[in-house]
């Protein structure tokens, strides 16, 4: 792979990171914190559906024209102002599913925003892009998954939250030096 192929490649896989690494403890978090009962859960968890689809449709409806690049960014911008606001939350559970759906919401936009990036990392290796792309992605789930649980139980949802703007960190500037010259709304 070209060299510029690097940059979305790691800010794709750094997004997955910061996103699943919340999204698998928000369970426990929301009962350990707020004492939200099974019920609730899953009426959070149709939530999450709900925020996933919604992403996925203003991506195709608005990613091309904001540009692939941008999209990613901006939805990363989303995803650290729900850990904020899922920070601040203090004993309000209204606050703490609120940050947790902004979160998400920020997290599916950028996410699928980035894939846009990777199939254009490299025109001539486009299929050797996406699967390197998805080992990358594989690796950094994974690892981000078993950080985020041992960060969880020393450090409560701040511990884990920082690891995910610190990966969300990571991807944004990588998408900032992404090059992408087939977008023109991203120059």
């Amino acid at each position: 792979l070209p060299r510029t192929a690097w940059a979305p490649l790691i800010g794709t896989a750094t997004t997955a990171a910061a996103g699943i690494s919340t999204f698998v403890l928000s369970g426990a978090w929301l009962d350990d914190a707020y004492g939200l009962s099974t019920g609730g859960l899953g009426l959070v968890a149709a939530a999450f559906g709900l925020v996933e689809l919604v992403s996925s449709t203003s991506v195709a409806m608005r990613g091309d024209r904001i540009g692939a690049r941008r999209s990613a960014m901006c939805g990363l911008v989303v995803l650290a102002t729900g850990a904020a606001i899922m920070l601040s939350a203090g004993g309000s559970r209204a606050v703490a599913i609120t940050g947790l759906l902004v979160f998400l919401t920020g997290f599916e936009f950028s996410f699928v925003s980035s894939l846009t990036l990777v199939t254009e990392a490299a025109p001539d290796a486009r299929g050797r892009a996406i699967g390197i792309s998805s080992a990358m992605g594989t690796i950094t789930r994974a690892t981000s998954i078993v950080a985020a649980g041992q960060l969880y139980e020393t450090f409560g949802m701040t511990g884990t939250l920082s690891m995910a703007v610190g990966c969300a960190a990571v991807a944004f500037g990588a998408f900032g030096v992404t090059h992408t010259p087939t977008a023109p709304a991203d120059r």
